[in-house]
């Protein structure tokens, strides 16, 4: 069916293969979330931390920017495909208090501080360029005034 629906042979090994890049979760269904993150994933003009700040967004279902243990392992599975295991153990290193949420901002302070992550916080001289000279836009897209 994810091949008829992308006009493809069912027998590409390529689609076989698409299919479970996006199919994270492995569970032979690909949501429109995993869709999505798949797509901002291969974006080459996002960096790596503004997709998990996007990806927290999706998954915050109340809208009050806060995530459940299962849903933040989603977020650091799908973008930085981080095993569960480990997924769940930075939860609970950032939830000392125990509140059973975590925050994208809650995160990004707990990476920080991470050798780990530190990649998330390097900068390209292309992004650089672009934060400076003030074009916030892909090169795509026309900036609005």
């Amino acid at each position: 069916m994810f091949a008829n629906y992308l006009n493809l042979p069912s027998t590409s090994p390529a689609v076989h293969q698409l299919f479970r890049y996006l199919d994270t979760d492995a569970s032979g269904v690909i949501d429109f979330r995993e869709y999505l993150l798949g797509v901002l994933a291969t974006c080459k003009k996002r960096n790596v931390l503004e997709t998990i700040k996007i990806a927290c967004r999706i998954y915050d279902r109340d809208g009050v920017g806060r995530l459940s243990l299962d849903d933040f392992a989603k977020v650091l599975n799908q973008t930085l495909a981080m095993r569960v295991n480990e997924a769940v153990d930075v939860f609970h290193q950032i939830d000392r208090r125990g509140l059973n949420y975590v925050t994208f901002e809650n995160f990004k302070s707990y990476a920080e501080k991470k050798a780990e992550f530190a990649s998330l916080f390097s900068i390209s001289k292309e992004e650089k360029f672009k934060s400076k000279n003030g074009d916030l836009c892909p090169e795509y897209e026309k900036k609005v005034e």
